[in-house]
């Protein structure tokens, strides 16, 4: 029966549009519920980030009917009632969701007396409570991996920033001192330079006069 109620749920999403009478006031119980039950909000963290506008999940949507199925409340209620409304023959026959609606409540309550507009109400409103605890169980669920996927990945990444500040830091220290380096280096070659021409310009000019004087004395001495 599941896999029928999730047929017929789907195509309530696709293709219908609820009318008034019993259909109005199941809506009108539904959003008494949602606004009575406080969503929790996961938050991207962008500031241009738009709101996210979910869509209905085909498979989900099929584990959440048959979740409600296997807590199917005993006896007649609005599960059986909407099935048997979305009968593929009763939609063909009778095109109008409310007249299928009625139809299948009247010939219900035909063979079960207990059958009331009361007991699908509450039966709804059950269910309701139903799915608010499956949301919450799955809200529950999607937090522990909210916390494994972003807020633990969140902290990896600002220690990765605050390391790569530091790195930072310690590459512009480490450029300030390869310049300063640089700047002595090559002030010190200068230097070096410089006292090796005047030291070679020194000692070129006592060896001319060593050997100027070797020659005179060369000549002048027999």
């Amino acid at each position: 029966m599941a896999k029928s109620f999730f047929n017929s749920i789907k195509s309530a999403f696709v293709t219908e549009v609820p009318d008034e009478n019993l259909v109005v006031e199941t809506k009108q119980s539904v959003d008494e519920k949602v606004s009575q039950t406080k969503q929790p909000v996961f938050v991207v963290p962008s500031s241009t980030q738009k709101a996210i506008e979910g869509q209905v999940n085909d498979e989900l949507l099929q584990k959440l009917c048959q979740a409600m199925e296997d807590s199917n409340l005993p006896g007649p209620d609005y599960l059986e009632l909407k099935n048997v409304a979305n009968n593929d023959d009763m939609k063909r026959a009778m095109p109008d969701e409310i007249q299928r609606l009625t139809v299948a409540f009247i010939t219900m309550k035909s063979s079960n007396p207990e059958m009331t507009k009361e007991r699908v109400i509450t039966s709804i409103d059950e269910y309701i409570n139903m799915m608010e605890n499956e949301r919450k169980v799955g809200h529950e669920q999607l937090e522990v991996i909210w916390n494994e996927k972003v807020e633990s990945r969140k902290q990896v990444v600002a220690n990765a920033e605050q390391r790569i500040a530091q790195i930072q830091t310690e590459l512009k220290e480490l450029i300030t001192f390869v310049q300063n380096e640089n700047n002595e280096i090559a002030s010190a070659i200068n230097e070096c330079n410089i006292n090796k021409a005047n030291f070679d310009t020194t000692v070129d000019f006592l060896v001319n006069n060593l050997m100027s004087d070797k020659n005179k004395l060369s000549n002048a001495l027999n």
